[in-house]
């Protein structure tokens, strides 16, 4: 990794550790289990830095937290299970005793609703979230 592009990893670091800390404790209500959740999500994220998307203006934590309440308890669940804990659909279908074609449809019903309010908080667009680049 270059020296800009660690500057910016650390920047990234220093911005959501606290707000990614507290996410990860009221997930799991444990202060260990949540840093360690936090570390092993910057593990991932410096893993693959260079493919990390760069946006001109990204959606701020206040946001995406708006958005993840909007969605009901299972469908936070799912996707909490499936893009922070980074678990397979099967793995979340044993640990909610649910089939895998429910946590494919909550899954799908959860990223559609926050869709539409990131799409509402973002001025410049009215119909869609912009691609990041």
């Amino acid at each position: 990794m270059r020296a800009r592009e660690e500057g910016a990893y650390v920047q990234f670091v220093q911005e959501r550790h606290a707000g990614l800390y507290r996410t990860a404790f009221l997930l799991t209500g444990n202060h260990h289990t949540a840093e360690d959740a936090v570390q092993s999500t910057f593990v991932k994220v410096y893993a693959s830095w260079s493919r990390v998307p760069r946006a001109d203006r990204p959606v701020d934590a206040h946001t995406v937290w708006h958005a993840l309440e909007t969605l009901s308890e299972r469908q936070r669940t799912v996707v909490v299970m499936r893009y922070y804990s980074d678990l397979s659909e099967a793995e979340i279908a044993d640990t909610l005793g649910i089939a895998p074609g429910t946590v494919t449809s909550h899954a799908h019903a959860a990223l559609a609703a926050p869709d539409a309010t990131l799409r509402a908080a973002d001025p410049r667009s009215s119909d869609r979230v912009e691609e990041a680049t």
